[in-house]
Parts: structure tokens; sequence; C-alpha cells
């Protein structure tokens, strides 16, 4: 396929037109879940697009040895394995600290830092944690899951260059779903929402967006007409799964006709939880949030509505159970089969290391990583 079209912002370059990259992944997973993150670059090393790839994360390593400790090894590891860059993941949780960054920077070649930012933050709300501020700061590019208030945010603690990278599938926990179509006929009829409540019974969280997913919970469940499977966190009333695995999220939408949401941060540019990837993925048709920003994404043609208001998406939900099954399970594998090898952990790799070697951007498909925003 060929790669976006629009033209690349300038950025960090590698040394010579002929020099490939040596990538060090530094991943914040704790038990080995970033399989997809990981397979991305093995990829990209297996088939030559890249010299070489290691990874480490520091919370697996503090684990044994402690935070000072991992942080030492890092160190030891890059200046062994010499990347020319180093791409870290949503570093909250790990204590980095500012003389690392410093020892990183005094080395003889020191890599070219990039960071994906996977988490929303809020200025009130949800404040940036010290080491995601020091890795603001610090990175030549952050790619962040949110543009807008987001972007404005990471450039008041120090960001120089942001730019959006979307939330991607799990092609490796996803497998199953991603290399099987979801089955044309079947039982199935229920609206699953797969989403966490972090407030009380009448307390919501601060989090933005927390009382209209409470909202559109209840609202669902007071709809006695509405087959209802609610999965996550503290919820109670009609319809209440309890909590389901990252890994089983895509086969519990499957499960469903169709799936609904309603995201933190609703206001944030071009924003969206891995839910939406996962839903499509799944092969059902999803109802969540309008956020500012997303032209890039498909419509209802590839079973995604995107509604402005918890109670445009009630309707949407109702008006879809008035449709023909069949209309409705045709729209879901049609989003199935736009999001497969679109939205993956492999691509997002690509896309991100290609700010530095345009040259892995060849390889992207157009539709969308050519129309998502700057």
């Amino acid at each position: 396929m060929a790669g976006p079209t629009k033209s690349a912002p300038l950025g960090p370059r590698l040394s010579s037109p002929t020099e490939r990259l040596r990538v060090l992944f530094l991943s914040n997973e704790e038990s080995g879940e970033h399989a997809g993150q990981r397979d991305g670059f093995a990829r990209l090393e297996a088939d030559g697009s890249i010299e070489s790839f290691a990874w480490a994360s520091p919370k697996m390593i503090a684990k044994s040895k402690g935070d000072e400790a991992a942080l030492r090894e890092v160190l030891d590891m890059i200046g062994t394995k010499r990347p020319n860059v180093i791409l870290a993941l949503t570093p909250s949780g790990f204590p980095f600290t500012e003389s690392w960054f410093q020892a990183v920077a005094a080395l003889p070649s020191p890599p070219i830092l990039l960071l994906w930012e996977g988490d929303p933050w809020g200025r009130w709300s949800k404040p940036p944690t010290p080491e995601v501020r020091l890795w603001w700061t610090a990175a030549d590019i952050v790619f962040s899951v949110a543009i807008g208030k987001q972007r404005s945010l990471i450039e008041r603690h120090g960001g120089r260059d942001v730019r959006f990278a979307p939330h991607t599938y799990d092609h490796v926990r996803h497998s199953e779903e991603e290399e099987n179509e979801p089955p044309a006929g079947g039982d199935v009829s229920e609206v699953a929402v797969i989403a966490n409540w972090w407030g009380r019974r009448y307390l919501p969280s601060r989090l933005p967006g927390a009382r209209q997913r409470f909202q559109l919970v209840r609202a669902l469940q007071k709809d006695e007409r509405i087959p209802l499977a609610v999965y996550g966190a503290n919820w109670t009333g009609r319809g209440v799964r309890g909590m389901v695995a990252y890994d089983d999220q895509a086969a519990a939408a499957r499960d469903a006709l169709i799936t609904a949401n309603w995201d933190h941060f609703p206001d944030y540019g071009a924003y969206a939880s891995n839910r939406l990837p996962i839903s499509l993925l799944a092969g059902r048709v999803h109802v969540t949030t309008l956020h500012p920003g997303f032209e890039w994404l498909p419509g209802p043609e590839k079973g995604l509505f995107l509604e402005p208001t918890v109670r445009a998406a009630v309707r949407r939900v109702r008006e879809l159970l008035d449709r023909p099954r069949e209309e409705v399970l045709e729209l879901g594998l049609a989003g199935h089969r736009w999001v497969r090898h679109r939205l993956s952990d492999r691509e997002l790799t690509r896309y991100m290391l290609g700010a530095v070697d345009e040259r892995l951007l060849r390889d992207l498909p157009d539709d969308p990583w050519a129309r998502i925003p700057a």
C-alpha cells in the first residue's frame, strides 16, 4: 500500500541517508502485556526495515532489583546496544529522574528520544506525574493520543514537538479476532458496554466524561427493551457482568450485537480509547463519543456511530435495535474489515519510527494514516 501523502513535520533525523534505526523500546509493562508493540518492532527488524531492536521494561526490572538499579541497567543497555532511537511507552508509574536524562544526553552519541503518551491528562482533574513531565520535556517528539487541550498541556510542560498518534489494538493479544471475521449468524442481540466506573453511587469521578458515562449506562439500564451486558468495575444494576480482562474484550464485544461507550475527556481533540479499535475489530457496530478532530475516522458505513451527547447515543442504540438484524451485522463486518491491518500496533510502530526515517512510512495504508490530524 502507498504511504501517507501529507508532508511529515520536520523532526529529528538520522546522521546519514543510509543509516538505519537501532531501536530501544522502553515499555511500562509489568508482566509482558505489551506483546503487540514489541511484535511491531520485531517485525521491522525481521524484514530489514530497521537495523536492530531491543526492549526493556524498567518496571519489570525494578520488581527484583529496585528503581535505581533498573535505571542503571537501562543506561548500561543503552551503552551496549548503542540505539540511535529510544521510544518510550507511557512512562507513568516508574520514577525516571532528571539525572538519568542528563546521563543519556551526555552519551557520545545521544539517541533520539520518542515518547508515546497513551494517557489523556488534565490540568486539574488528572495532573501529569513528575516522570511524565520529565519525558515531555526531554523527548524530541511526543506522540499523544489526544491533541487540542492535551497538546497545549504537554507544550506548557516543555514539549517541543507534539504530534497525534491514535490508540490501536494489540494484534497479538487479539489475533483470533483479527484473523477471523465475526460469525454472520448466531443469536447475538445484546448491547455491550465495556468500561469502568470510577465514582461512587451518587458521587462521580472528577475525570471529565465520568458523569456522562454513568448517565449512559443508567439510561440503557432503565429501558427494559434493551438487552444489556455491562462489563467493568463498580457497576450495579441490570445487565452487570463484572470485570472482563483486556485479552477478552474483543471476544466479549463479539458476543453482542452492538457496543456502546462514553469516553473520558470527551472534549479532547481526536481522542478515543482503545475500545474503539477493539470494538470495530470484534466486528460489531460501535456507538461512542463524538470528539472534535474525528474526521480521520470512518462513519456509519463502517459501523461507527459518533454521537455528540449521551441522549443522542441512547437514541442511536434504540434506532439500531429497530433495524433488521442482518443490516446491523453487515455494518459491524464492514468495521472489522476496515480496522484490521489499519489500526493495529504494527502500524502505530511504523508510523512513529517514520518520524525519524521516512522510508518506514511507505508501507502504511493511506486510510487512515494520511488523514490523521497533524
